[in-house]
């Protein structure tokens, strides 16, 4: 879920960037630092998953 929603916000920045207008040159960089502060967020979940599923299949006992 993450991850759409920073490629939606890193497509709106991109947008921003090529259509030349722009409100507010603060607001389209704020849109890609939440994308990759999104997607740094969304990776660390996923490592601590795979850390936890390794931690449980070397405990796991036969």
């Amino acid at each position: 879920m993450l991850w759409v929603i920073a490629a939606v916000l890193a497509g709106i920045w991109w947008l921003g960037l090529l259509s030349g207008y722009t409100t507010s040159f603060l607001f389209i960089h704020v849109l890609i630092i939440a994308a990759i502060v999104l997607l740094v967020i969304s990776v660390k979940r996923e490592v601590n998953i795979y850390d936890e599923l390794r931690e449980m299949s070397r405990t796991r006992k036969y």
